[in-house]
């Protein structure tokens, strides 16, 4: 019966995306045949090579203020380091931030010189395109066979969960169990193979009272000529 319960809960949970706020049952356990496999599938949604993302993006802020502006995301996945640009969409630079070991503001103009901003942002970009680094990772399935990896570290738990028509999931948990950042991956067309391929649509949703939502819509991505930040 508890089998049973813990099923249908995981089912629930992922045909409502992020609606859910609190850390979900363990995965429900693979074959060891098959862990490397599940791990793998993880680890596809994010880039192996420097690449840059051009994002239009729709913020929704706390109290539910809209703004429109266009994200220009230069990542590098080997030092894990990254260039942030937010424009308008007239064109006038906002934010340019860089995280190469330390964060570095370059500019930021009215309501993004908040520090707890660059933290932020730089953040939620840290946790779509980099995988977490610290921790044990297990691997298993959802009731509908998506693919789900979770790692523990010790003062986060990542959930990464990628659906059999490529559409993903990354959830961010405190220990104790709130979930903090929920960025979904949808696809217009699925994947037609196993490597790296951004998805059409991102949502990023952050948790709180001063929680936020940005659904970013891909304009273009190439990959970058360079291993590093110069």
């Amino acid at each position: 019966m508890r089998t049973i319960l813990k099923q249908i809960a995981l089912l629930l949970l992922f045909t409502t995306g992020c609606a859910h706020y609190n850390l979900p049952p363990d995965p429900l356990a693979v074959p060891p045949a098959m862990q490397h496999g599940v791990l793998a599938a993880c680890r596809q949604i994010y880039p192996d090579n420097p690449r840059q993302f051009v994002h239009a993006i729709d913020i929704t802020a706390p109290g539910g203020t809209k703004s429109a502006l266009i994200g220009i995301t230069n990542v590098f996945p080997a030092p894990r380091s990254i260039h942030c640009v937010l424009m308008s969409v007239e064109g006038l630079v906002l934010f340019e931030a860089i995280d190469h070991n330390e964060l570095i503001i370059k500019k930021a103009i009215g309501p993004f010189q908040s520090t707890a901003f660059a933290n932020a942002i730089m953040a939620d970009i840290t946790l779509t395109y980099f995988p977490a680094r610290q921790g044990a990772c297990r691997a298993g399935v959802t009731a509908l066979a998506s693919a789900w990896c979770r790692c523990r570290a010790l003062e986060t738990i990542t959930d990464v969960i990628r659906q059999t028509n490529g559409n993903w999931q990354i959830d961010l948990y405190a220990p104790t169990g709130r979930r903090l950042r929920c960025i979904r991956g949808e696809y217009i067309h699925p994947p037609l193979s196993e490597n790296f391929h951004p998805p059409d649509q991102l949502t990023v949703s952050a948790a709180g009272l001063t929680g936020y939502r940005l659904e970013m819509r891909l304009l273009s991505t190439d990959t970058l000529d360079k291993d590093t930040i110069e």
